[in-house]
């Protein structure tokens, strides 16, 4: 975030609006602290506390660049739309974004398998109350955001999604035993030279 301050001549949360959050039409999101989205009605509280939300958490450079981002889930799905095109990123700069550097992790995204066999970039976060999980099956043209105010497990719910979304593959095998003998057990004894087709 300072490399960017220093960069752009901006703040980090200005430049951000400006060129991530505007361009990708994510109306409600911020940083800790962002007066606009604690006006908001529809902001969380920490389960067990009614007051604290995400937007009241401590900010500081600790957060800053790596974190502090509050958002929606509908914002979330806007984000994955923008990445999809070129709203925010140009195909070379959106490949670059998942290439792995640090064993699977690449600019801010684990970066996996999809369960058909695509590519998949995933991250979670979370601040005291609050946490997320949010992943994106890149050629599946599938996001999963799951935010959570509780002690719920954000990684369990995305698994339960995962599974509706892709579930495991089946199977259906029909074999005609019409020309074959069967046995008083029903079975069909077939020789050396018999075939058989499945698909």
């Amino acid at each position: 975030s300072a490399i960017v301050e220093k960069v752009s001549g901006t703040s980090f949360e200005d430049y951000s609006k400006t060129h991530l959050f505007d361009p990708a039409g994510m109306k409600h999101t911020g940083f800790i602290g962002d007066k606009r989205l604690r006006k908001r009605k529809n902001v969380a509280s920490r389960a067990g506390d009614g007051r604290s939300t995400a937007v009241d958490w401590h900010w500081g450079y600790g957060y800053r660049g790596m974190g502090g981002v509050v958002t929606t889930v509908h914002d979330l799905h806007r984000w994955d739309r923008a990445l999809r095109g070129d709203d925010v990123l140009d195909e070379e700069r959106r490949e670059a974004f998942y290439e792995p550097e640090l064993e699977n992790y690449a600019l801010g995204w684990n970066v996996g398998v999809s369960p058909t066999g695509g590519t998949t970039v995933e991250h979670s976060g979370g601040v005291k109350g609050f946490t997320c999980q949010y992943e994106r099956h890149l050629d599946d043209d599938v996001v999963i955001a799951v935010l959570t105010n509780n002690k719920g497990d954000p990684f369990k719910v995305a698994g339960v999604l995962r599974e509706k979304l892709f579930p495991p593959p089946t199977l259906t095998a029909r074999i005609d035993a019409g020309p074959y003998e069967l046995s008083g057990s029903r079975a069909a004894f077939l020789g050396d030279g018999a075939t058989w087709k499945v698909a």
